[in-house]
């Protein structure tokens, strides 16, 4: 039987897995981290259930993970740095100049390619409208 390779998810959880202190599991360490129940810890280990971008960059944080893309020969590595906009201790202009040295640094990288994912209008398509923006 093939063993099928580890995903980019499991490969990251297994980085915070080598991060905790002895004595404490990883259901316990992303109960308490993530604020989720067992069950869903669970299914967050065992890929059942994704990992939001928040949870990935309060995961990074915590343990000093650098999250890498895993198995594609043709990227480099993905930092999670994500403010939410409506966190209280970011305003506007400093949304929008987070923003902007986010894209620069896109726009440096080669090759370039943006995948956003979100619940809302991504802010990326009101760039259309300069009378939005």
């Amino acid at each position: 039987m093939l063993q099928q390779p580890a995903s980019s998810l499991q490969v990251f959880l297994q980085q915070v897995q080598a991060q905790l202190p002895p004595g404490i599991s990883a259901v316990a360490a992303l109960m308490a981290d993530l604020g989720v129940g067992k069950s869903e810890a669970y299914k967050k280990l065992r890929g059942q259930s994704p990992l939001s971008i928040e949870q990935v960059q309060l995961l990074c944080s915590k343990y000093n993970i650098n999250f890498t893309v895993q198995g594609h020969t043709n990227r480099q590595a993905a930092f999670v740095d994500f403010t939410p906009f409506s966190t209280t201790t970011l305003g506007v202009n400093d949304y929008i100049k987070n923003l902007e040295l986010f894209l620069r640094q896109i726009a440096a990288a080669k090759p370039t390619k943006l995948t956003c994912a979100t619940d809302d209008i991504p802010i990326f398509h009101l760039f259309q409208y300069p009378e939005l923006t």
